[in-house]
């Protein structure tokens, strides 16, 4: 949930070029919640969306000249 909550506010903050991303970071964060709602949810549903993050994060730091080796 930290994970989501960081990168959607990196993307609506410092991400202007590209509204998709913080667009997705936000559903992904409400999908998020509704999980932790559910008992039914599985890891697979969770890493899915972990892997979906960090590789909106990515993008965006390596657009940006700030990823790192």
């Amino acid at each position: 949930m930290t994970l989501a909550r960081k990168a959607a506010y990196d993307a609506a903050f410092y991400d202007l070029g590209h509204p998709e991303r913080a667009v997705r970071m936000e559903q992904i964060t409400e999908e998020l919640i509704k999980y932790y709602q559910e008992p039914s949810v599985t890891n697979w549903d969770l890493d899915g969306l972990r892997k979906e993050i960090k590789d909106i994060q990515a993008n965006f730091l390596r657009e940006e000249g700030l990823a790192t080796a």
